[in-house]
């Protein structure tokens, strides 16, 4: 009948009885094309329809079936969901998706597809998920294995501009989907660098390390805590995020996570541990890991009050700074904290990251030199007396230059203590006897006897 409507799920299962029948003649395709034609305007096909359709059309081939299927992609009607007050777009990133997969599988079904026909709807596809006002997206890991099984089956150079429409759309309207949606969504393009790391994949992740860092600031205490405490299910995908921040965000976007990390002491405490351990981890060591964190994101923070804790209690765990005890019940913790307590807290608890280098060879004492205070420097140096004589591969400054180069001059006395032969030996021998040669040159030139 005209006025017949079927749902996604009967239409599938008509259209797969007609597929498998054995008898060709006594199916004519004029029947399957009535029975897409009679898919609901309100009904969206799932992937196993799509699939379900290409393996029609493979059957009855494109001419007989065109019309309806076309209808199914290009009909403005259904793009919109009437079961609201006021039409609202259809197209979500889930349904963009499959859409695309869609038309990709049929172009390579060979059942005389017009070459033209799935650039076309894919690009009309982009058209209408640049435009939607469906902001929904799917978990992290739901897209990422969507967009790898698509890679898989028809290619990255097919599936480079779907990647990205698909992640700007989701780095766009992530953060109003909830922080969960948010934090997990660093795991999801640090894997998909990983898996097809291009120019693309490096716009997605340099993006989201400046989206991340920004609204991390927006974080409350307790989520941000929850988050960085090992027994969540979200910290593997926090402790991603911020070493995405770590690896491919500018020294601004670092900042701002380091001073988000240590604003509270339990939130950092919970940070320590969870970033030491292996749980948190897929390809990275947890101590490169927390030398990455401790040279990148807190050497240049320093506790003070604009970092103290601001809840109302007298005394709780998260605070840096406590108001003054009673004498009776005074200790040197709740009374005086100092700048680098942070440091102190990283180094006690893996002592061995002083002497650690990172990828570019660099100490721990270079990087506190160049940006932290003495209280950091006199920390670091006491965890590592050694390294005051070992200069800096990248600048080629030892740690008194580069405390001074950071106009911090009580730092750089304090390192030339430990070191004072630094100063005797800072001009090698070979220069200082080149000088003198040249000197000795420059009189013999002068003199009248010559």
């Amino acid at each position: 009948k005209d006025e017949l409507r079927l749902d996604t799920s009967t239409c599938c299962k008509l259209l797969e009885m007609i597929i498998h029948s054995t008898d060709n003649q006594s199916v004519p395709a004029s029947l399957a094309s009535r029975i897409l034609g009679a898919l609901s305007i309100s009904a969206e096909p799932d992937s196993k329809l799509w699939d379900t359709i290409v393996s029609t059309v493979g059957k009855f081939k494109w001419p007989a079936l065109h019309a309806n299927v076309s209808s199914l992609l290009m009909d403005e009607s259904r793009k919109k969901e009437i079961s609201y007050s006021s039409p609202r777009s259809r197209i979500s990133l889930e349904v963009f998706l499959n859409r695309v997969d869609f038309c990709l599988k049929l172009n390579a079904a060979e059942a005389g597809v017009e070459a033209n026909f799935a650039p076309k709807s894919i690009s009309e596809s982009i058209k209408d998920l640049a435009s939607t006002d469906k902001t929904s997206i799917p978990y992290g890991h739901v897209l990422m294995k969507k967009i790898d099984s698509m890679v898989a089956t028809h290619g990255w150079k097919a599936m480079a501009e779907v990647v990205k429409h698909s992640f700007e759309f989701y780095s766009r309207n992530t953060p109003s989907s909830g922080l969960d949606r948010f934090v997990e969504m660093g795991s999801t393009v640090s894997k998909l660098h990983g898996n097809h790391s291009c120019r693309i994949t490096l716009d997605a992740i340099t993006s989201f390390a400046a989206t991340f860092s920004s609204n991390m600031q927006n974080f409350p205490q307790y989520r941000l805590l929850n988050y960085c405490t090992i027994s969540n299910l979200y910290a593997p995908s926090m402790m991603t995020s911020i070493r995405v921040v770590i690896e491919h965000g500018k020294q601004n976007a670092m900042d701002s996570v380091g001073t988000r990390l240590i604003s509270h002491r339990n939130i950092f405490s919970s940070f320590l541990n969870t970033a030491a351990s292996e749980v948190a981890h897929n390809s990275v060591e947890p101590q490169t890991f927390l030398l990455d964190a401790l040279n990148k994101l807190f050497m240049q923070q320093s506790i003070d009050l604009e970092l103290a804790c601001e809840c109302a209690a007298s005394r709780c765990e998260c605070r840096w700074k406590v108001s003054p005890a009673p004498d009776n019940d005074a200790t040197e913790d709740n009374i005086t904290i100092s700048p680098s307590l942070h440091i102190k807290m990283t180094l006690d608890a893996n002592p061995n990251l002083a002497s650690m280098k990172d990828k570019d060879n660099r100490l721990p004492l270079h990087y506190a030199a160049a940006r932290g205070v003495y209280e950091t420097v006199a920390c670091v140096l006491e965890a590592n007396p050694q390294a005051a004589v070992i200069s800096d591969p990248v600048t080629g400054l030892y740690p008194f230059m580069l405390a001074g180069s950071n106009e911090n001059t009580a730092a750089a006395f304090e390192l030339l203590l430990s070191e004072p032969n630094l100063v005797l030996g800072g001009i090698p021998e070979d220069q200082d006897e080149a000088e003198s040669d040249e000197a000795n040159d420059r009189k013999r030139k002068r003199s009248p006897s010559m």
